[in-house]
C-alpha cells in the first residue's frame, strides 16, 4: 500500500508542477 501512496504523491507533485508552469 505504501508503494501506491508514494506513486500517487509523485503523480500529484507532477500535476502541480504542470499547473505552476502552464506555459510549458
Amino acid at each position: 500500500m505504501e508503494g501506491l501512496q508514494k506513486g500517487t504523491i509523485v503523480s500529484g507533485n507532477v500535476s502541480n508542477s504542470w499547473q505552476r508552469y502552464p506555459s510549458k
